[in-house]
């Protein structure tokens, strides 16, 4: 729930921050590739419960093969796909990153013994949905406002910038609010709890 929006949201702000940050030379080429790279962030929660938990279970050897098949289908990927051009060639690593986030969890699910409570697999699905759902609501209220900009003649990158994230966030927390009410209101009480201490 935090770090979904963190990384799609940068993604959609890849271009006016660009823009913003660095001279407007080649260095502008880097938006769409930060755009494609920050998309594998997604996958990188779902990654650290998985490493953590195959830890925990002493299933290493499991972890070791995930991750051996995420280096060969990240250079596979870009082998492939470098003939595309430079961005789908980073798309690579969000294909690896997501496929192997997926066999993980897959993986996890099927070696659990038979009579002990492992992971669930719709409530991961649903943990892994909302969230995304969410970030989809963001990312059309993202699109609108920087598309209601432009139209109206606004382009300065610092502008479009600061309304794209406020915007973005202000749509996240509303829907993340309805979505995935559960998740979020444990959240805000965690957050009570520490400002409290």
């Amino acid at each position: 729930i935090i770090i979904f929006p963190l990384a799609v949201g940068l993604g959609l702000v890849a271009y006016p921050l660009i823009a913003l940050i660095l001279p407007k030379n080649d260095w502008q080429d880097v938006a769409p590739l930060l755009t494609v790279l920050a998309c594998l962030s997604v996958f990188r929660p779902i990654t650290w419960v998985l490493s953590a938990y195959m830890e925990a279970e002493s299933r290493t050897g499991r972890l070791m093969f995930l991750e051996l098949a995420k280096v060969g289908l990240l250079l596979g990927g870009m082998a492939v796909l470098q003939r595309f051009g430079l961005i789908w060639a980073a798309g690579a690593v969000g294909v690896a990153f997501g496929l192997t986030a997926i066999a993980g969890v897959f993986v996890v699910i099927r070696s659990t013994p038979a009579g002990i409570e492992g992971p669930n697999p719709k409530r991961l699905l649903v943990g892994f949905l909302q969230p995304v759902a969410a970030c989809g609501v963001m990312a059309a209220v993202c699109w609108v406002v920087h598309e209601g900009l432009v139209r109206a003649g606004v382009t300065h990158p610092a502008i479009l910038l600061v309304a794209m994230i406020v915007s973005g966030g202000i749509a996240y927390v509303m829907s993340a609010l309805v979505i995935c009410r559960a998740t979020a209101r444990d959240l805000l009480s965690l957050v009570k709890k520490a400002i409290r201490k």
